[in-house]
């Protein structure tokens, strides 16, 4: 080496510059085999050991950079689309993030626009997500334009529109209950100060929701909601997530000034303190302020305030579908769908209202930051926050048993027999009541001639009338937070698909965006092996236990983040002597303990996911869990 330096450089150093030179860069080799010594070192512990002193957090405006970053770069990839329905996904995807299929995805250009069709052709099952679609008629009004599957009902598609009542004045229990009698069918509940109307879907402008949009968002124009409406609907999901995340990150960067907002919990009140802390945030600040999670009790852990609003998160979705809670149904146990429960204020007292119109708040804040919900909503919900047409098809996934009892009444001849008159028995706080689906409906028996209109009412009710007060305190807090002009373009199954994510766990793109922080050994083939072979439920506690995130982000394995906003990688490490499967969320990372066998391995994992939640030890602190063999 000092023969060439002195060839090729002897006009510009000497004999002692060389010395000086060779020993500089011995020093240098030193130091930097130093520090990748002890970077690896720090690779294997980094979940014992934040990295912060390191690296600083990312601030809001970086994180929302990123984002947007990334959802562009999605968008600009092009799209990749589904065979078998027709969704045009993200060309990384290895399945349809709609139907689930595993067929073959074609992938095409940016600028691919999805067509919904002439209105006259049928619709298989799986596109019924296209039934409603916005159109400009002859007139220049935007109109929901509905193609019929082919031999589905042909009810009317029903839309929802509300008048909150702002200082209603408080009425004797006998005239609130005459009021009710009368105009039950037309949507009035005096008690909650809620009057609302059910309107046929060819009567109504359809770029409009069921409440007023909030004073903030009322600038636009009929032009600009037409063209979001009906033009951008029309995109590819990729282009339309990136114009929504761009327009997501302004809302969350609005403002003059940053606000904080800290919110205290305790792990057994966590869902009141939230409520009570939401509902007083000011409308004006509810979008753009930056919420702090502390656990009450903990030393201060400011720099990991990432990993404890995740947890928070995690937390809060499971109170908000406890069924001790009241606050949701569930209406499919196995797709884990949820509805508004009727009978809330029965559990959570007159206050029922504030809870609901938190929690819209809540469920907003998680569309426009882009974080998971770990529950879906039922599909006539998620119709009833874009302001889609209702059918009575529709009931069928709110309660299959009663949709199927209604169907056989309408099909089959006899109503008469089954001595039905036009109530329903409600419970209302400690005794049930009978409510009247039509003035005087308990003296009118259901026959053969009325059975339709009976059905009909039914519907209704347990639709929109038995919720209603609920359903517009969950929609005002909700719209509070997400402008209505940024979910026109979006169908009721790409709403739950931006609130949920993927439930389907692609173990090949998991593997490819893994770091290894480890010497490669047999261990890490065998625990791919496993998680193979892993059903979904298991595979999401996996990723849960290992990262935090409930569920697959949208923008897949490799848009995972630490605490700090920052991308980082699902990573294996090596847990040394430790006899336990170890994670760290707030880094995606999970340690990998030794094996003789992948027996072994497999026993373990899955015993210690099993019970996970008896024997899991979370500190808050480090965010640190450990499942035990």
């Amino acid at each position: 080496m000092t023969n060439r330096f002195a060839a090729t450089g002897s006009s510009l150093v000497t004999a002692t510059d060389l010395s000086v030179c060779g020993v500089v860069l011995l020093l240098t080799a030193a130091f930097f085999t130093r520090h990748v010594l002890r970077h690896k070192q720090t690779t294997a512990s980094i979940g014992t050991r934040p990295h912060s002193s390191a690296v600083s957090p990312l601030s809001a405006e970086q994180v929302a950079e990123c984002r947007v970053l990334a959802a562009a770069r999605g968008a600009a990839e092009g799209a990749a689309t589904c065979t078998t329905c027709g969704f045009a996904n993200f060309v990384r995807a290895k399945h349809c993030a709609m139907c689930n299929s595993d067929r073959e995805l074609s992938v095409t250009s940016r600028s691919t626009i999805y067509h919904v069709g002439d209105g006259k052709s049928p619709l298989p099952r799986y596109q019924e997500r296209r039934e409603w679609t916005r159109q400009i008629n002859a007139k220049n009004c935007v109109v929901w334009q509905r193609r019929l599957q082919k031999g589905s009902d042909q009810s009317p598609g029903y839309v929802l529109r509300f008048d909150l009542l702002q200082d209603a004045e408080p009425e004797s229990e006998r005239e609130v209950f005459r009021q009710r009698e009368r105009s039950l069918s037309s949507g009035y509940n005096p008690c909650a100060g809620v009057q609302f109307e059910l309107l046929e879907s060819r009567d109504v402008d359809s770029t409009q929701f069921p409440l007023p949009p909030p004073r903030a968002d009322r600038a636009d124009t009929m032009e600009d909601l037409s063209q979001i409406a009906v033009v951008h609907a029309a995109q590819d999901f990729p282009t339309k997530y990136a114009h929504f995340v761009k327009k997501a990150a302004m809302l969350l960067l609005e403002g003059k000034k940053k606000e904080e907002s800290c919110l205290v919990v305790h792990p057994e009140h966590i869902l009141e303190q939230s409520v009570e802390h939401i509902k007083c945030i000011h409308e004006t600040s509810i979008r753009s302020v930056r919420l702090q999670i502390k656990f009450a009790g903990e030393e201060d852990v400011s720099s990991n305030v990432g990993g404890l609003h995740r947890e928070w998160s995690t937390l809060l979705n499971a109170r908000l579908v406890d069924p001790h809670v009241g606050l949701f149904a569930c209406t499919q146990r196995s797709a884990q769908t949820y509805f508004i429960n009727p009978q809330s204020e029965v559990v959570l007292g007159a206050d029922h209202l504030l809870y609901f119109y938190a929690v819209g708040r809540l469920v907003g804040r998680t569309l426009i930051e882009g974080a998971v919900l770990d529950f879906h909503l039922c599909e006539p919900l998620l119709k009833m926050i874009l302001g889609t047409p209702v059918v009575f098809g529709d009931l069928e996934h709110l309660d299959a048993v009663m949709y199927q009892s209604l169907s056989h009444l309408l099909e089959n001849d006899g109503a008469g027999a089954l001595e039905l008159d036009f109530t329903v028995a409600q419970r209302h706080a400690d005794h049930v009541q009978t409510v009247e689906l039509i003035p005087a409906g308990r003296n009118i028996q259901v026959n053969d001639d009325n059975k339709f209109e009976f059905a009909d009412r039914k519907f209704r009710f347990m639709m929109f009338e038995s919720v209603a007060p609920q359903l517009a305190s969950f929609l005002k807090g909700f719209y509070e937070v997400v402008p209505q002009r940024l979910l026109l373009a979006f169908d009721y199954e790409e709403l739950d698909y931006l609130l949920c994510g993927s439930d389907k766990i692609d173990v090949a793109e998991w593997k490819q965006h893994t770091r290894l922080a480890m010497e490669y050994r047999r261990e890490v083939a065998w625990f791919w092996d496993v998680i193979e072979h892993m059903s979904t439920v298991y595979r999401k506690q996996l990723l849960h236990f290992a990262t935090g995130y409930p569920r697959v982000p949208l923008t897949g394995f490799e848009g995972l983040t630490s605490y700090d906003g920052q991308v980082c990688l699902f990573t294996l490490a090596d847990a040394g002597a430790r006899g336990c499967f170890r994670s760290h969320p707030c880094h995606n990372l999970l340690e990998l303990p030794s094996f003789r066998t992948k027996d072994e391995l497999r026993t373990a994992l899955y015993a210690a996911l099993y019970n996970e939640s008896r024997v899991s030890d979370v500190t808050t602190g480090n965010n640190t869990s450990e499942l035990l063999m």
